[in-house]
């Protein structure tokens, strides 16, 4: 199974470099690359991603890296805990070029400084953006003009960026991404194992929202973002055949998989990233096969989170008994974190089998986020009707109210 997911991820990384391709900025990420040697030219051989980091050496020196559309070599794949110790050489080896690349380590032309720009605009754009929506509160109109000026912003830039001489500048972009992808897990345990637990054991949101500017809102992104990759897949085309969209759903199986290898490898790429600053210690070393310990703890964490889930959807389901449906205060945020826990069980239940059972029977669906969006949309609409209901109920009594004074 584990094998299968890799081997799709392959179709994410065809989407993800036919972009990249566009600005010039394809890194090398394994043994299928070529490279033009030029006089003087020399590997960035100090961290476990060797070939990476060389990329980003020669990306900022005014270099290109290109993707080539066509099936030159093969290679022996990883299976299961091989492949996810591998997962964790790779994550391990991109916080050790994130130190190299923010404290002076990265050679280039372009140096440490460009690193630190590229990662203040980006968090002062988005911040931005998150503090205006924030001061918008329930008022829908400046939340949908807040979206625009978002989009189209976002796309002027990335016209000019993508214009002649400027879009190297998209490249930095491209080199922040590979070095920083790995605080991404921190989101993850929120979002996984906070947030459903909070909602279904307490039957509350921990956050103030609207329900029908949030649900129809997230629907539309994930609508935009289903039109993307649609577009993107016309772009990567490879014998005649696209990108398979399941490829998307796998990725997402992995990111949430892999949590705590990401997590143990900022601490342990984090000290070996101090030994290179600091004491010119050659982090590179590495196995491919062999070396499959880091599996166990995704397997220990696997059961962990199928655990919690599986007692997150029984305290929601007793909560609904005991409140009742008619509390939409209390029903909402039970049910809401009920179908969040059973979505996370879907997402990582195929991986939980394989590493704990040996075998499994798929029941993740591959639109599930898109059926979890529709939910949401028909309870807003149930919702709705009842709000309607009681208001006219409201009035109905107001009315009968001032026939009786009168």
């Amino acid at each position: 199974m584990l094998l299968s997911l890799f081997v799709l991820t392959i179709y994410v990384c065809r989407y993800v470099n036919c972009i990249r391709d566009g600005v010039g900025a394809v890194t090398s990420c394994g043994t299928n690359c070529v490279w033009a040697l030029e006089k003087g030219f020399e590997y960035e051989e100090r961290t476990m991603i060797e070939d990476t980091a060389t990329s980003h050496k020669v990306l900022l020196s005014g270099y290109e890296g290109t993707y080539h559309y066509e099936k030159l070599i093969f290679g022996t794949p990883k299976e299961n805990k091989d492949f996810l110790a591998a997962v964790f050489r790779w994550s391990r080896g991109a916080v050790q070029l994130f130190w190299l690349s923010f404290f002076g380590g990265s050679q280039g032309k372009s140096g440490p400084w460009t690193f630190w720009l590229v990662l203040l605009c980006t968090i002062g754009y988005l911040g931005a953006f998150v503090f205006g929506m924030q001061l918008a509160g329930n008022n829908m109109w400046l939340v949908f003009g807040l979206f625009a000026v978002f989009f189209v912003t976002c796309s002027t830039a990335f016209w000019f960026l993508t214009t002649g001489e400027f879009g190297r500048l998209l490249r930095y972009l491209v080199l922040l991404d590979n070095t920083t992808y790995f605080y991404g897990t921190i989101p993850a345990y929120y979002w996984a194992i906070v947030l459903p637990t909070y909602m279904c054991m307490t039957g509350s949101i921990p956050f103030d929202y609207y329900y029908f500017i949030l649900v129809p809102g997230a629907f539309f992104w994930e609508l935009l973002t289903w039109l993307l990759i649609q577009e993107v897949k016309y772009w990567s085309i490879v014998e005649g055949k696209r990108p398979r969209e399941i490829s998307i759903l796998r990725s997402q199986q992995m990111y949430f998989v892999t949590t705590p290898l990401h997590s143990m490898s900022t601490y342990s790429g984090t000290r070996s990233g101090y030994r290179i600053l600091v004491k010119s210690h050659d982090a590179s070393s590495w196995s491919s096969f062999g070396h499959g310990g880091p599996g166990d703890w995704v397997v220990y964490w696997l059961v962990f989170l199928v655990a919690i889930e599986g007692c997150n959807i029984l305290a929601a389901v007793i909560g609904i008994g005991l409140q009742g449906v008619s509390d939409s205060t209390k029903f909402v945020p039970y049910l809401v974190g009920a179908f969040t826990a059973a979505l996370f069980v879907a997402l990582v239940f195929d991986p939980f089998c394989i590493l704990y059972f040996g075998t499994t029977k798929t029941i993740t669906m591959k639109h599930a986020y898109f059926v979890f969006w529709v939910v949401l949309l028909a309870m807003g609409a149930l919702l709705m009707c009842g709000l309607g209901n009681d208001l006219s109920h409201s009035f109905s009594t107001v009315e009968t109210d001032v026939k009786d004074i009168t």
